[in-house]
């Protein structure tokens, strides 16, 4: 996602709770397909990181771009489902168990 992206779903997330649901709470922020290799994504992920960082919570995991991610959608599977072991299956329980703590600790 972009930096204009990003500021573009942050004012559509205000209209919704001025207008529809006043009382949507977005849990957190999770970075995904995420190519930790480019400058992009780091930039991408820092301005939200300064940005963000005070008022959501951003979570510490990520979903990294894979290859099996996309064979498993093209497939039809979930990548737990067609490799539980692949980085993208990975990142995806630990974020899991990242997002479950989160909700844990904020009830």
């Amino acid at each position: 996602m972009t930096i204009r992206a990003f500021k573009i779903l942050a004012e559509i997330i205000d209209i919704i709770k001025e207008d529809i649901n006043p009382k949507l709470k977005i849990i957190g922020l999770l970075f995904n397909l995420v190519d930790i290799r480019t400058y992009h994504a780091k930039d991408v992920m820092q301005y939200t990181k300064e940005t963000l960082g005070s008022s959501t919570y951003i979570f510490k995991n990520s979903i990294r771009t894979n290859t099996k991610i996309k064979e498993a959608q093209v497939k039809g599977q979930s990548i737990l489902t067609y490799d539980p072991l692949a980085i993208g299956a990975l990142d995806f329980l630990e974020f899991t168990k990242e997002f479950v703590s989160v909700i844990q600790n904020n009830t």
